[in-house]
């Protein structure tokens, strides 16, 4: 990446912008590639890197054929399961580069950015954060855990991370147990994964101490479909 967070890409092959008007689902405008000419990027595909909100989710990850471009003015073949926004940053790409036919391998090995909250009730109990439940093969990257809103004095973490390994019952096999989060740490837990699932994967966790009311635990999972 160069300093100013724009992905470093040949030119024949990539253009990077940001969209700037949208017209309706199969149409918006990146002015930053308006000096191209009349239908150069017909048969390209417009993936979409990065939802301008940095909140992830679609049309995040999603590619579809170019089939006319002008001046900047893009119409697509088909519109993203969710309207793309102004500031949504994109990545229009060759075809011998895409091959992205709508759920092509682009959208799948771009990497999938999953957010989300925990309602952590005010127990001492295991509660479930999250299941990855995929239908094929998934690489997890990794999986962070925000516990800024734990309060409490000597407030201690545990996490822990179980696998149908044989599509039936859950099995440990990971754990914070010998080192556990405390209050006088960082903010959270980040979980380096790096690893390949086929079968269902939960992510539990546990305090030993009272709060007082529920709290919220948010978190973002990185991953991709491999098939």
């Amino acid at each position: 990446m160069t300093g100013g967070g724009i992905p470093v890409i040949r030119y024949d092959l990539a253009h990077y912008g940001i969209i700037t008007s949208v017209t309706s689902p199969t149409v918006f405008n990146v002015d930053a590639l308006a000096s191209f000419g009349v239908n150069e990027f017909a048969g390209y595909s417009c993936f979409i890197k990065r939802k301008g909100t940095g909140s992830g989710g679609a049309p995040q990850g999603e590619a579809k054929v170019i089939t006319a471009s002008s001046a900047g003015r893009f119409t697509i073949a088909a519109a993203y399961t969710v309207i793309v926004a102004i500031g949504d940053e994109v990545l229009i790409l060759h075809p011998a580069l895409a091959n992205a036919s709508p759920g092509g391998q682009i959208s799948k090995l771009a990497g999938v950015s999953l957010p989300g909250t925990h309602a952590h009730a005010d127990d001492l109990l295991w509660q479930t954060v999250l299941t990855l439940s995929p239908t094929g093969r998934r690489k997890v990257h990794s999986i962070w855990l925000d516990f800024v809103n734990f309060a409490a004095a000597l407030q201690t973490v545990t996490y822990r991370l179980s696998y149908q390994v044989d599509g039936a019952t859950y099995r440990i096999f990971d754990s914070n147990a010998a080192a556990p989060w405390t209050i006088a740490m960082d903010d959270g837990v980040l979980i380096a994964l790096e690893s390949c699932i086929d079968h269902p994967l939960r992510l539990e966790i546990q305090k030993t101490v009272a709060e007082g009311a529920a709290r919220d635990v948010p978190y973002e999972v990185i991953y991709e479909d491999m098939s």
